[in-house]
Formats: structure tokens, C-alpha cells, sequence
């Protein structure tokens, strides 16, 4: 258990973490990350044609939704953005739960199911049970494509009391009851992705439609797309970031900013920006800091709570955008994928993709 505490001398320290990461970001990702720069030999080059064969392009994110561009197509992004300075101490403190303790290589998708954490092990392709103090109880499947068998499982919903995992290499979503028993599975197609695609979150709407977001440096793979009559439909291309359902609505949140140029394109922190979605719109809710960079975020009742993996933050922000409060900051949580799950007001649970989990709770709970 740690109790986080900053003080002057620390929020400092972090304004200069987060220029360093930010600065370390944009270099990978301009040049150090395959794909990210398009060339006419890109094997993917005909990907986006199949896909608008295949499924129905209803509409893409608006082009002023996505950030200026200057006169070589790049974003002006100016001065990096000013950490947000806290008070001396959290009302929040962490639990860190290690793959020693909780036996997950690659933790990805986690859900509470009233009495456990059901959480996606990625890279043991199967889905742990843990308690709510971390320890590991058992896990369910392995790789393989036989029903209850999983390829990298990266995400999972408990909607009317059965529970959705998202069988990402296997391209199809799997239901169980909530001891995880099989019940049945929903196939869908579309066109392949590359090495670095895959299929990252999941929701589910009021009327049952399945929501999927895609994630890759190929820009063409990433979108919002839902499940209909066993096809995957895009609804907007050009989009890479997480999903959330509140009161049988769903909404996404980008997590990177899409800037193109002469030379190709890149993926960098910007403009990110939370969206109610439908199979034929997204409707803007708000605007988060600029260059935030979310990760897995939840719909309170008249709050967001999201991840930020340029900041090392997790935070509690209003439904206008503005930062309320940060319930957690720690440098462990920059730069990988990671997912949020909230058990009530005062606890919530964090899965890094780096192999730690977090059990975030207010202090003297």
C-alpha cells in the first residue's frame, strides 16, 4: 500500500517528466514505429478500399474535430501543456497487485462482477478470476479457436448479468454465464489486420448492439465499428481509442490525434475528445485537456473518470472536460495500453498492459 503525496518539489519534477515523455512520444511514433510513416510498398494499401465494400461508412470524425494543421500539415502544438498541480495529498491511495500475486502476463480488458475482478490475460490467451484483493483464484480457457478457448482476449463487458469477452484473434465475441460457462459465441467478419491492428475495447448499447473499437499504426485499420448479421460496419474511420457504456448508451474517446502531411502520417498526443456513438453519428459530449492522450475511461453520472498515459494519471474530470481530481499518478502507468473498472465511488481497479494491476481506493476505506 502507498499513500501518494506531492508536494511543490514533485509537481515540478512531474512537468519535466511529462515534457521528457511527451518530447520521447512524438519521436517514436514519427520515426521509430513501423507503418507509422505510409509508403506506396504499404502491403495494407487496399485495406480501406475493402473495407468500405464490405461494411457501411456512415460517417467520419469531423475534420475540425481533429485539430488544425499548419501549411506542411502538421499541428502547431506550440508550449506542452502544463501539468495539473494538486494538492499535498490524494484522498486516494493504491494497492500495486505484480504477476507473481495474480499469476496474468498481459492484463487487459477487467470487469467486477459483484464479487470478483474478471480481468483479460492477453498474453496467456485466457481470462483470470481474481479477488478484490488481487489474489488469483482461476482462470478459464486457453489459445486455441474451440469454443471457451481464446487468441489474445483483450476485452470484456458483463451486460445482463452474462459476460461479453472480445476473442480478438479469433474475431468473434464469446458469452459466458458469470461462473464462465459457455453460452454462445457472435462471429464477425472483416478485412485482416496487419501485425500491429487489433481489435482493443468493446461495449454493448441498451438494444444489445456490440460496439468494437480498432487500434494500429496503420491508420486505415483503426475505427469504430459495430457487429450486424455476422459483418463488422464501420461507423468512423481514423479513430484509435476506448469505449464506455452508461445507461444503454455508448461512448469513445480518442486517444490519439491523426496528423497528416506530404511524407504520410502520424499519431500523436492532441486533440482528444469524449463522443456519444450510435450506428449512424457521434455526437460531441467534450473536450479533455489538450494532449491528455486517455486510455480506458467510465461514465459516471455527471462525471468522467479516465486514464492518462502521457501523465501518469488516473483523474476524475467534469462533463465539460475540466480536471476535478486525480486519483492516482504514478510513472508505471505511461506509455502502455490500459483499462479502468470501477467497483463503486471509492474503488476502482487498473489493468497495465506492462503486467501490474492497481486497486485505487479512498483513503480509510
Amino acid at each position: 500500500m502507498a499513500r501518494i503525496g506531492l508536494y511543490q518539489e514533485e509537481n515540478e519534477l512531474k512537468k519535466e517528466r511529462s515534457r521528457v515523455w511527451l518530447c520521447a512520444l512524438s519521436v517514436l511514433i514519427m520515426s521509430g514505429c513501423p507503418g507509422c510513416a505510409k509508403t506506396e510498398a504499404d502491403p495494407t494499401e487496399k485495406r480501406d478500399e475493402e473495407y468500405t465494400q464490405d461494411n457501411t461508412l456512415t460517417e467520419d470524425i469531423p475534420e475540425s474535430d481533429l485539430g488544425e494543421t499548419g501549411n506542411n500539415g502538421e499541428k502547431d502544438y506550440g508550449e506542452f501543456p502544463e501539468p495539473v498541480l494538486f494538492p499535498e495529498e490524494f484522498a486516494f491511495e493504491y494497492e500495486v497487485w505484480k504477476n507473481e500475486t495474480t499469476q496474468i502476463k498481459t492484463p487487459g480488458g477487467i470487469v467486477y462482477d459483484g464479487e470478483s475482478m474478471l480481468v483479460c490475460d492477453t498474453g496467456n490467451h485466457c481470462v483470470a478470476r481474481l479477488t478484490t484483493d488481487g489474489e488469483f483464484v482461476e482462470s478459464y480457457g486457453e489459445l486455441g479457436s474451440e469454443t471457451g478457448n481464446f487468441v489474445k482476449p483483450t476485452s470484456l463487458v458483463l451486460y445482463k448479468d452474462e459476460i461479453y469477452v472480445l476473442d480478438a484473434g479469433n474475431m468473434r465475441v464469446q458469452v459466458f454465464d458469470k461462473e464462465m460457462q459457455f453460452l454462445r459465441e457472435i462471429l464477425f467478419e472483416a478485412a485482416p489486420l496487419s501485425n500491429s491492428g487489433k481489435y482493443v475495447d468493446m461495449a454493448i448499447d441498451g438494444d444489445g448492439t456490440i460496439y468494437i473499437a480498432a487500434d494500429s499504426t496503420y491508420r486505415e485499420e483503426t475505427g469504430l465499428f459495430y457487429i450486424e448479421e455476422g459483418a463488422l460496419r464501420r461507423i468512423s474511420g481514423e479513430f484509435s481509442g476506448y469505449l464506455a457504456e452508461k445507461g444503454g448508451v455508448v461512448y469513445a474517446v480518442n486517444a490519439w490525434q491523426f496528423i497528416t502531411s506530404e511524407g504520410g502520417y502520424n499519431k500523436r498526443p492532441g486533440v482528444n475528445q469524449v463522443y456519444e456513438i450510435s450506428r449512424t453519428e457521434l455526437k460531441k459530449v467534450c473536450e479533455l485537456p489538450y494532449m491528455y492522450a486517455p486510455m480506458d475511461f467510465i461514465m459516471g453520472e455527471d462525471e468522467i473518470y479516465t486514464l492518462s498515459t502521457v501523465w501518469g494519471e488516473m483523474n476524475r474530470v467534469s462533463m465539460e472536460g475540466e480536471l476535478l481530481e486525480a486519483l492516482l499518478l504514478t510513472e508505471e502507468l505511461q506509455l502502455h495500453d490500459m483499462y479502468l473498472c470501477m467497483q463503486d465511488e471509492n474503488t476502482f481497479y487498473v489493468a497495465d498492459a506492462k503486467g501490474y494491476l492497481y486497486k485505487v481506493f479512498r483513503a480509510g476505506d
